[in-house]
């Protein structure tokens, strides 16, 4: 019988997952198709519980199918909730818990009325459909919820001006609209991006206009400016911090929301920002093809409003294509506490250039980059994915039908490594977000012409996930489900002193009799001056990282290289049949293990 140090030590440490063992190469488990087209923006999420895979098309179709076979379950279309059929969707999925229910959004588009609206599917086959209220302009990117599915959040936009929606899910209903949000000095009048959150940050980390988010840990996002309809070069824009106040539950007033102005800046995005360290840390995808990021893992500067102390940018040949394009992806972040890497898909470019980085998450220092040839290097549209033990992150560039299995460090301690490119069963573009299931063995993944697959990409039964705990973050391309009542309720402030108004209480319909809120609801949304009216949606926000130890991580300056691989353990000798040999054995493991955690 023989032991590892590895093994021990990991077991003490309460390692995240057990070693995984992956395939050569993916093996297809079963193909299907859904009758839309999956394009940039939509995903194909598998639901936490594993049981069902969730697509949304590019006109407005949610597609239902069993995740153990591809069969359809279900479809919730436009008419099933009483919208125009014209509608179309640049929108993932988001899953979330709500009053005992689990709940499907995604966002949808009417281009004749200017009018976006979130739809909700619910139940076991999300069989319950409903619309929300409608919401001015385009909608952007796939909606964010808050961790007590209470409030979910989107941007839109009007004729090159951002609008910044909250709903409440109790109604589908507005709750709090700001339409101003860029009247600030610290703003830019212009569209709005993606919202990047943050579930249960430390606190939130900003001091803006004397608002400060010291002791609230409720849910941060965070946002930029978009680049306006037919820009021909780079613009700047500006940044923007929400947070619920201190004390808000739900059934209390939108009294206290408000939409702070961070900071006016030299770029724009058109994808949300990916946040980890406690929510302290995020990073941009911007316009020339490159990163902005605020690291931080110490000190209380820079916060969100001032500048950045990390960046990535292109080479000359490099820029993205057309040149002042940013990424289409949020990037991936690989731990919480900034001891892992950034993982960041690129804009297409020019011969042989870049389409992905591996950067160190203490510095943003380039550790590798990957390429896949052509005369033009074509962006990442699909989010890439990171697998359940974080050694190995899946992705695809969308001018090709290839899969792209990259090792990460400390996985291959002489830096980051090709474990395979495969071509895919279908020839067709991947730019709709991929899923892994829950147990890192498959993999999901659609096409431009709606063809759908689940790739087994690891053994059965290897890298199953242990009791240790994780924070909740998003932006994610796979989503999870949001805990209930998980957003705290601090006791170092009252509630907000406006009376709260009873919600109305719409019941969720069958299928058989969709639901469209077109009245306003009875608590009157809060509205922060009108203004005119939007436009081009953008991309998916990322996968949440979750922490690998729970070693804590020294400041790390910026001009420091990125983070070493792990050392490589040693194994130990095969005990005796002495008794106090094995003793001996596990008392020297112990030491060690907590050796590697002090």
């Amino acid at each position: 019988m023989k032991f590892q140090f590895a093994s021990l030590a990991l077991f003490v440490l309460a390692s995240s997952v057990s070693a995984v063992e992956y395939l050569a190469s993916p093996t297809t488990a079963w193909a299907g198709s859904v009758a839309g087209n999956i394009e940039a923006g939509n995903s194909v999420s598998v639901t936490p519980d594993d049981l069902h895979v969730v697509t949304t098309t590019s006109n407005g179709i949610m597609y239902v199918n069993s995740a153990a076979d591809g069969s359809p379950v279900t479809t919730v279309t436009p008419a099933d909730v009483g919208l125009p059929v014209e509608t179309e969707c640049t929108s993932g999925v988001e899953f979330f818990e709500y009053d005992g229910s689990t709940y499907a959004v995604y966002a949808v588009y009417h281009e004749p009325t200017n009018k976006s609206y979130i739809v909700y599917a619910s139940g076991e086959g999300f069989e319950t459909k409903q619309a929300s209220q409608e919401l001015k302009g385009k909608a952007v990117g796939t909606p964010v919820v808050s961790s007590d599915g209470a409030l979910v959040y989107i941007n839109s936009n009007v004729n090159n001006l951002g609008i910044f929606n909250v709903l409440l899910t109790s109604t589908k209903a507005h709750f709090f609209i700001d339409e101003n949000a860029w009247d600030s000095p610290r703003a830019v009048s212009g569209r709005f991006g993606p919202i990047g959150i943050y579930h249960n940050p430390s606190e939130g980390f900003y001091n803006i206009d004397n608002k400060s988010g010291v002791g609230n840990t409720n849910d941060i996002l965070f946002w930029a400016n978009d680049l306006p309809i037919g820009a021909t070069g780079n613009q700047g824009g500006a940044r923007y911090v929400f947070q619920v106040p201190i004390g808000w539950s739900d059934g209390d007033s939108a009294a206290g929301f408000d939409v702070l102005p961070a900071q006016v800046n030299g770029w724009s995005t058109e994808t949300a920002p990916a946040l980890w360290n406690q929510g302290k840390s995020a990073i941009f995808g911007v316009t020339r093809n490159a990163f902005k990021a605020w690291v931080q893992y110490g000190g209380d500067d820079p916060k969100w409003q001032d500048g950045f102390n990390a960046e990535v940018a292109a080479t000359s040949d490099g820029r993205g294509f057309p040149r002042w394009s940013a990424p289409r992806t949020t990037p991936v972040v690989t731990a919480d506490d900034g001891s892992g890497y950034i993982v960041a898909g690129l804009a297409g470019a020019g011969p042989d250039s870049p389409a992905l980085h591996i950067l160190s998450a203490a510095d943003l220092a380039v550790i590798d980059t990957f390429n896949v040839g052509g005369a033009i290097t074509e962006a990442i549209y699909a989010q890439p994915v990171l697998s359940l033990d974080k050694d190995v992150v899946f992705w695809m560039s969308s001018g090709e039908n290839l899969l792209h299995a990259t090792d990460l460090p400390p996985n291959d301690k002489t830096g980051v490594q090709s474990k395979y490119t495969v071509p895919l069963d279908s020839t067709n573009k991947v730019e709709g977000h991929m899923s892994l299931s829950s147990d890192g063995v498959y993999l999901y993944i659609g096409d431009t012409d709606g063809n759908l697959a689940k790739y087994a990409v690891a053994e059965e039964g290897t890298g199953s996930p242990t009791a240790s705990p994780a924070p909740s973050m998003t932006p994610t391309a796979s989503p999870t489900v949001a805990p209930v009542a998980a957003t705290p309720a601090p006791t170092t402030s009252a509630k907000p002193s406006a009376a709260a108004s009873e919600a109305p209480s719409v019941g969720p319909t069958s299928s058989s009799a969709p639901t469209l809120i077109t009245d306003a609801p009875t608590v009157s949304p809060t509205v922060k001056d009108s203004m005119a009216p939007s436009t081009i949606p953008t991309a998916l926000p990322t996968p949440s990282p979750v922490p690998e130890t729970p070693a804590p991580v020294a400041p790390v300056p910026v001009d420091t290289p990125g983070p070493s691989a792990s050392p490589t353990p040693e194994e130990s000798e095969s005990p005796t049949s002495s008794s106090a040999a094995v003793s001996t054995m596990f008392t020297l493991c112990a030491a060690v293990a907590a050796a590697l955690y002090l």
